[in-house]
């Protein structure tokens, strides 16, 4: 607290320049007086100058020749504290960045595949195609019905030989794009995370754009085929000119009838 032991002694340091709120002081005593004792509560000190800082106050009372006591032990938990702060920060950036994306998120354990953690896309996702709404725990069954064989076959897979991507096709007719990853910490596997995208529409805008352009290249086909059958009747058409004309003249000249046919 920035008190020398001088300073104490002479009662310079009172127990109310320990808290930096008042209030904080009489809401801990307040427990104490409840309880009776208390472990590693979590208020705010203040030094000698003013300045403040967390701490972890575990209090209790006991007796002497001299009468009743309150034994006060503080700790100094600011730098646990800013871990802790900055931890928490950061588990609400991933989780607004995973939460951001329409892509589905999910993870499930290593063993059972049960599912641990999902994002917002994932839970939508369940709710409207299988009227669920996915909870941490969740089995293979509850989450995929009778297609869990399947994802119990995606899982393994990405335990045993590592990162893949697939097209898979539900019961419900919906085509998902899918990336399962391991997810380890140093030699621990903490599970398997899944990527899914629903491309369903994607996938019949394609097939649309395919049949589009089946059928212009077929329209080109016969466009050029009707091109190449106008040239050679034209080709034809001059030869049978000659002929005919001779044909006519040679009729002129001719009196046998089968010569004439």
């Amino acid at each position: 607290f920035g008190w020398s032991r001088l300073d104490v002694a002479a009662g310079a340091a009172r127990d109310e320049d320990l808290w930096e709120s008042p209030q904080e002081r009489t809401t801990l005593l307040d427990a104490l007086t409840t309880r009776g004792h208390l472990i590693a509560s979590t208020t705010r000190g203040r030094r000698r100058d003013g300045s403040g800082f967390w701490a972890s106050v575990s209090a209790g009372w006991f007796n002497t020749p001299d009468g009743r006591h309150l034994l006060l032990v503080f700790r100094n938990i600011t730098a646990h504290m800013k871990v802790n702060q900055e931890l928490d920060e950061s588990r609400a950036t991933l989780a607004a960045l995973v939460n951001s994306t329409s892509d589905m998120v999910w993870l499930v354990e290593p063993a059972t595949f049960q599912l641990t953690q999902f994002n917002g896309a994932f839970a939508t996702y369940c709710q409207r195609e299988r009227g669920m709404t996915p909870q941490a725990g969740a089995s293979l069954d509850q989450l995929h019905g009778s297609d869990a064989a399947t994802w119990r076959q995606y899982y393994a897979a990405a335990l045993t030989s590592g990162p893949f991507c697939v097209e898979h096709l539900s019961k419900n007719l919906r085509v998902l794009w899918l990336s399962f990853s391991p997810v380890r910490l140093g030699d621990t596997v903490l599970g398997v995370s899944t990527f899914s995208r629903d491309i369903t529409e994607l996938r019949a805008r394609e097939l649309a754009r395919a049949d589009v352009e089946r059928q212009l290249l077929q329209s080109q086909k016969m466009e050029s085929l009707g091109r190449l059958a106008g040239g050679v009747a034209h080709d034809f058409n001059n030869m049978l000119t000659a002929i005919t004309g001779f044909a006519h003249l040679l009729q002129l000249t001719e009196d046998e009838p089968d010569r004439r046919e």
